[in-house]
């Protein structure tokens, strides 16, 4: 059974991907309609499965069982002391294989660069 972990609002893009740190961040940038930034930011990264564009992001920790059952066709990835995040949204679905999940919410611009990587 998947745990949910949060879900958020907005069109959400893949940012930036670290391969030194294997740190993947995806933004929703200020709008009209969402007046704050956020970053959503993936850490030891060992798989990924994702559309580029997202209109808003659900994200789930999936249990044991769902996480083999989606990585069985995905071929050689990493888990060892990593966790499978299913992430969906309206009319998609994908997957990140990382250690931990953080996010930030604040006032920055577009090309700002994330408090979470520093």
């Amino acid at each position: 059974m998947s745990k949910k972990v949060i879900r958020f609002e907005g069109p959400f893009a893949v940012w930036s991907y670290t391969v030194g740190h294997a740190r993947l961040l995806l933004r929703r940038t200020k709008s009209r309609t969402m007046p704050t930034r956020l970053d959503v930011l993936f850490k030891n990264v060992s798989g990924v499965c994702l559309p580029m564009n997202m209109p808003d992001l659900l994200i789930e920790e999936a249990s044991p069982d769902e996480a083999a059952q989606l990585l069985a066709g995905a071929g050689v990835v990493q888990t060892r002391d990593r966790k499978l995040f299913r992430i969906s949204g309206s009319g998609w679905s994908g997957y990140i294989v990382a250690g931990v999940v953080v996010w930030n919410e604040d006032d920055g611009e577009y090309s700002d660069p994330s408090p979470l990587l520093d």
